[in-house]
């Protein structure tokens, strides 16, 4: 298993985005986040994390507050009197998904698999439109990690940022804990 975290914040939109567009479900691929200079395919960065046991969150942020308008003022949707997140339906709501489990696709709609074996779909589309973040990692166990940071040598943690003085003070925390 190869370890894996992402944190992506920004506008959602879709490849060839209508605002005029009204859509319950859209192919996944077409999700898109803007992020500073980059635009990138969510799913894209997503893939690698297929299979594994992730721990994941997506949620609207508003930039700035406004709880006159639809989604404390993060919603572009609120002209057309419709949303993918359901603001038309409840004005104030903040969209948040929050789950851990094994992320698949199952009938070409992607989510989690809980350890108690319920499948949570993810709604990337409800990010459309919107200011939002989602964060993702791989769940390890301390066990686990310790070993992987006891047979890593000098060079290979500072090719991943960490300093071997660092990964002395996380091994260190760890063993106190146990």
């Amino acid at each position: 298993m190869t370890p894996f975290a992402i944190l992506l914040e920004g506008d959602f939109t879709l490849v060839d985005f209508d605002p005029a567009e009204r859509f319950v479900h859209v192919d996944p691929d077409r999700v898109l986040v803007k992020e500073k200079a980059t635009t990138k395919r969510v799913v894209e960065v997503m893939k690698p994390a297929l299979g594994q046991n992730i721990i994941f969150s997506m949620h609207h942020v508003p930039v700035v507050m406004n709880p006159f308008q639809w989604g404390g003022g993060n919603c572009i949707w609120q002209p057309e009197g419709w949303c993918p997140a359901g603001h038309h339906l409840d004005p104030l709501c903040f969209f948040h998904l929050q789950e851990t489990g094994i992320l698949g696709i199952e009938e070409g709609v992607w989510g989690l698999r809980t350890f108690m074996g319920k499948w949570v779909p993810i709604s990337f589309h409800s990010m459309v439109g919107h200011f939002g973040r989602i964060a993702s990692a791989t769940v390890l166990d301390a066990e686990r990690m310790k070993e992987e940071l006891l047979s890593m040598g000098p060079e290979a943690l500072e090719t991943v940022g960490v300093s071997a003085k660092e990964a002395a003070e996380i091994l260190g925390r760890m063993t106190k804990k146990q």
